[in-house]
């Protein structure tokens, strides 16, 4: 509470950076916490995004938090649950009535034992879903790959259920510009920002992605653009990116200059790499580390060696 106190009163110092809430945690304590404290000041504050996990039983990551707030009454504000892999279709109407937001993170969730993504079925059901990047380290940091992700999972499951009954498709149900829209306006409608951001409209913020469609990737944008971005565009075809009007990256600039406008990168690499180096020389043997990290982290979300398998 101390340093959420001292945020709210420095402030951020950007008008495009605005003040939120994770509110991860489990038990009773907590629950008492954000009824109590946290919840009364985030609002006093004006504080209005919230996020928190609800994942699966077997990851030990909030599986029921959506019942659990409910049952306390706290779901009396928006807040942005991610991933709900395990999200039952009572906690699901729950979070709708409540005007609350998803955000799926499918490539990380399909990676780690998280359970299946929801983007669509939710999608399908009403709710505010927009998709997300989680855990940038390990999968990718950029929509493309989850668009496509997200698409052809969903695309996957419904085709094997008519592959079951010896049947196939004559059209593909799901649409690029369904994971398209998750991509751009879903995230907006999550926190409750479409009256700002998402879309191109006027009086909205000029958020916005330039790509080359003249790149190999992109020469079929000119008959389906939203196709050829979901399922052909990567970093690469990106041109030019614009945060709230301002130019933050340009492929138009000299190599020197580089491709961001407010970010030195190439001295960015240099701190980077030196760290990692400072990483390296305290470690002697990497996978044991490695190893022993991976083990620290499963005892703090419970996972035992009867859960966790070697083999499979």
């Amino acid at each position: 509470m101390n340093q959420l106190r001292r945020l709210v009163k420095e402030g951020t110092g950007s008008d495009r950076v605005t003040l939120g809430l994770a509110i991860d945690g489990l038990g009773e304590p907590f629950y008492r916490e954000l009824k109590d404290d946290l919840f009364p000041f985030a609002k006093e504050s004006g504080i209005d995004v919230f996020s928190t996990h609800t994942v699966s039983k077997l990851s030990g990551i909030g599986p029921d938090t959506i019942s659990q707030l409910a049952e306390r009454g706290l779901l009396t504000q928006p807040i942005l649950f991610v991933h709900c892999n395990e999200m039952s279709d009572s906690e699901r109407e729950k979070l709708i009535d409540a005007e609350c937001g998803i955000s799926s993170t499918p490539e990380i969730e399909l990676h780690m034992p998280l359970g299946n993504p929801v983007a669509l079925t939710a999608d399908d059901a009403g709710a505010r879903v927009g998709l997300g990047v989680d855990c940038s380290s390990v999968v990718s940091g950029e929509m493309f790959s989850v668009m496509r992700s997200a698409l052809q999972y969903q695309r996957g499951v419904e085709n094997d259920k008519l592959h079951a009954q010896g049947k196939i498709p004559k059209h593909l149900k799901r649409k690029a510009g369904d994971v398209f829209r998750m991509a751009t306006m879903g995230g907006a409608r999550a926190i409750h920002r479409e009256h700002l951001i998402g879309s191109v409209e006027v009086g909205k913020r000029a958020d916005l992605v330039l790509i080359n469609t003249l790149t190999p990737a992109m020469l079929g944008a000119e008959r389906d653009p939203v196709q050829a971005i979901v399922m052909h565009a990567s970093v690469s075809d990106v041109e030019m990116v614009l945060v709230d009007g301002e130019v933050v990256v340009d492929k138009t600039r000299s190599v020197s200059e580089g491709a961001f406008t407010r970010v030195k990168w190439t001295e960015e690499v240099k701190r980077v790499r030196e760290s990692l180096r400072r990483i390296k020389a305290r470690i002697s043997d990497w996978n044991t580390a490695e190893e022993a990290g991976y083990t620290k982290i499963r005892n703090i979300i419970g996972l035992t060696n009867e859960v966790c398998v070697e083999k499979y």
